[in-house]
């Protein structure tokens, strides 16, 4: 598929966590918190995957971004925030992006970090279609990949709820909100 390998090429391998397997791991901890762990299961319906993860506590990305007190001026709040998983899948020739916030309790910053990832993909599907002739991609359709916005909470209990009641049944800021324990499959939001 032409959008997964241009997109797959422009994205830095060094924030790959995963590429083939029937299923991933995503995980999120802070600090001495107990961690949130969701096995995402991947196997039924998709065809190819990749999943990054940008830390900004341990890597150096996004440096353009001041990240100091100017002076008088405060440091800027939420310029670096960033969701935790950019998920590129592959279903029948389409390309999804899946953006994930992984949350433990208040999911109040999920909008903030999710719009980030978009924003950024969205910059990285703007240059994949400037260079796509150039680079023997001409039949790149950047009009044709979907995104989703997903914040994965952990819930207090071990009821699961993995999947709306449709794919519009989205909040005002066209967020999937799912509660999950620990198990997600995939493809019941592609």
């Amino acid at each position: 598929m032409k959008e997964f390998e241009l997109i797959r090429r422009i994205l830095d391998d060094e924030f790959l966590v995963f590429t083939e397997n029937d299923h991933i791991r995503l995980t999120e901890s802070k600090g001495n918190d107990e961690s949130h762990i969701i096995d995402v299961n991947i196997a039924n319906g998709v065809d190819r995957c990749a999943v990054y993860k940008y830390e900004l506590d341990e890597k150096d990305f996004l440096p353009f971004f001041n990240d100091k007190q100017a002076g008088a001026f405060p440091r800027l709040k939420r310029l670096r925030g960033f969701c935790d998983y950019i998920v590129l899948v592959e279903s029948n020739d389409n390309l999804s992006i899946l953006l994930i916030e992984m949350k433990r309790g208040n999911s109040d910053d999920a909008e903030d970090q999710l719009a980030a990832g978009r924003v950024f993909m969205e910059y990285i599907v703007s240059s994949a279609n400037r260079i796509k002739d150039i680079n023997g991609y001409s039949d790149f359709d950047c009009n044709a990949i979907q995104y989703r916005l997903i914040s994965l909470k952990r819930p207090k209990s071990n009821k699961t709820t993995t999947r709306p009641k449709d794919l519009s049944d989205l909040d005002k800021n066209q967020i999937m909100h799912i509660s999950c324990p620990g198990r997600f499959y995939l493809n019941r939001i592609l």
